[in-house]
């Protein structure tokens, strides 16, 4: 899963940063679909319907602040073990955050950052 982060991983731009989301909301979707592990289910539809709505409100308010850009959603959206997939994004997300300036910006991302912990919390019950 780690490779699906190198693309996008030395200065990212908005829009690959967005699209990363996008991509993991894909992935999850997919994955809820999949598994027959009731919690695992739950967790995932969750994590997949918050981070739409997250990843909507940061695109749109980066709009606001920086300018409309492109957004560029990376192409696979197969995953196999889901946990390592959000510990690789977080820390894709961890290293590609300066490029949005504002508090406000910073302020919704770190509600996604929340939403992986919560999910990775989650997805360790049975």
């Amino acid at each position: 899963m780690a490779n699906l982060y190198e693309e996008f991983r030395k200065k990212p731009t908005p829009g690959e940063f967005v699209g990363m989301l996008f991509q993991s909301r894909d992935i999850a979707h997919t994955t809820h679909l999949i598994t027959t592990n009731f919690s695992e289910h739950k967790a995932l539809n969750e994590y997949y319907n918050s981070l739409l709505v997250l990843t909507d409100t940061l695109a749109e308010t980066s709009f606001g602040a920086l300018g409309r850009y492109k957004i560029s959603v990376p192409a696979s959206t197969s995953a196999g073990d889901f946990s390592a997939h959000l510990k690789d994004l977080k820390k894709y997300i961890q290293s590609s955050r300066t490029m949005f300036t504002g508090s406000h910006l910073q302020n919704i991302i770190d509600e996604i950052v929340a939403l992986i912990d919560k999910t990775l919390y989650l997805l360790t019950l049975k």
